[in-house]
């Protein structure tokens, strides 16, 4: 068929193909032509890279209706509108060969189609043989039956055991549990999953390390939250350093696999370590509370109140013997304190001595400075302030004690001995047998 023959627009196009169209298209000259047949979309070999593109086969005929042969420009057009409406893929197949009138194409796969052209529930296609315009009317474009199966794959809810994708293992199980499987030989997010929420700008995530601990992750501000390590212990913490439940809460937790919770910096213990050449007791069995403070204290120091009214109730070192607003020791590793409405647990107290506050032991067992003006301290002895600022003595006297000691001065080389905190008042027993005589002596009387 040459051009002339087709200018006059007496040509047929009988298509052949498998989604059973049948077609009519009326040619500019008003002279119908009939046509049948259907667009077959190609098989992916690979479920991951689906082509997008289909083939389409069809006969053309001369206007007397013999079949065409020979080399001829077909133009293909896939529109959103069975009239009008907007051209979503356009393409031109020069020197389409046509042998006893059947010719094939393949569409999209020279020029690619677009993602999106296969979102509209509805495609039509336009086809048009040089030099004549487009045939009319358009058709509407339907899938192979077998693509059908496609549409199952979207509601799915049976899944092939051990079926594997991209490390994702489906692993069924003999019971039908539906276990999931993340698979990887690396460590990282390899193996982990990511929980974003976009409104917050918030990933969390769970994933397993080369050493097999699981790991608990805030990606965006980059903390490690929680760390699950082989042999069932657990660690909390923004920075696994010094661990933490959370920013204010409980300090230095681990839960290990027989079930008690150790505090980092907290052993329970209180003495003299075995083998300890100097002698230098650590304590860390008292309940602390921190206060304001004029100027920096140091563990062991003993403390009264600041006799003024303060929104934070402040203390400074004593300074003389016997004096009566004594208030506890500074801690030197609190087993358990209350922060100003937070209750930490154990740990180094460093960070709660600062230049305008200290933390005070007020019951318990705690290292304090100690002098000798009233002569050597013994196991039992009441305990006061003395006359050096932030010292207690021996009481020999009534008046007010922090406690009573737990250790002789002669054990005591570094200039602290243990003592058990029992704040009250102190009466001598030969002071105490006075008064009691006095008494006997007025109950005589009666």
């Amino acid at each position: 068929m040459n051009s002339r023959n087709l200018k006059t627009g007496l040509i047929a196009a009988s298509v052949l193909a498998a989604s059973a169209l049948a077609m009519t298209w009326t040619t500019s000259h008003g002279r119908v032509v009939s046509a049948s047949g259907m667009a077959k979309f190609l098989a992916a070999p690979d479920v991951a890279n689906i082509p997008r593109a289909f083939s389409y086969q069809g006969t053309l005929r001369l206007a007397d209706g013999n079949l065409a042969n020979g080399s001829y420009i077909l133009s293909l057009r896939i529109y959103d509108a069975v009239t009008s409406g907007n051209t979503l893929h356009s393409e031109t197949f020069a020197n389409t060969v046509v042998r006893n009138g059947n010719f094939s194409v393949v569409v999209g796969d020279a020029v690619p189609i677009s993602t999106t052209v296969f979102n509209n529930a509805s495609l039509y296609l336009g086809i048009t043989v040089a030099p004549d315009p487009e045939m009319l009317p358009r058709q509407r474009l339907f899938p192979v039956p077998w693509a059908m199966q496609a549409m199952e794959a979207a509601t799915a809810t049976t899944l092939v055991k051990d079926a594997t994708v991209n490390g994702l293992v489906i692993n069924k199980g003999s019971t039908n549990e539906g276990a999931l499987r993340l698979v990887s030989s690396g460590p990282g997010w390899g193996s982990g999953v990511r929980f974003v929420n976009t409104a917050g700008n918030v990933t969390w995530g769970i994933y397993a390390g080369s050493d097999g601990a699981w790991n608990f992750v805030n990606e965006g501000g980059n903390q490690q939250i929680m760390r699950v390590v082989n042999g069932g212990g657990i660690y909390v913490s923004p920075t696994l350093n010094t661990t933490q439940i959370n920013a204010t809460g409980i300090n230095a937790t681990s839960i290990n696999a027989s079930g008690r919770v150790a505090a980092a910096g907290f052993s329970g213990w209180c003495g003299v370590y075995p083998g300890n050449v100097t002698n230098v007791v650590y304590c860390n069995q008292d309940v602390a509370e921190t206060f304001a403070a004029d100027r920096r204290t140091e563990p062991g120091d003993l403390v009264v109140f600041v006799p003024e009214d303060r929104a934070f109730p402040a203390v400074r070192l004593s300074s003389k013997p016997y004096e009566g607003t004594i208030v506890g020791v500074v801690s030197s590793n609190p087993g358990l304190v209350f922060d100003q409405g937070k209750t930490r647990l154990a740990g180094d107290n460093a960070n709660l001595i600062t230049d305008k506050k200290t933390v005070v032991a007020m019951i318990g067992r705690v290292p304090t400075k100690f002098s000798l003006e009233n002569g050597p301290i013994a196991v039992g002895d009441p305990l006061t302030s003395g006359s050096k600022p932030g010292t207690a003595m021996k009481a020999t006297k009534a008046g007010q004690i922090i406690g009573y000691a737990m250790q002789s001065s002669d054990t005591a080389k570094v200039g602290k001995i243990l003592v058990w905190l029992q704040l009250g008042t102190y009466i001598p027993q030969d002071t105490l047998d006075a008064l009691n005589a006095l008494v006997a002596q007025k109950e005589a009387k009666r």
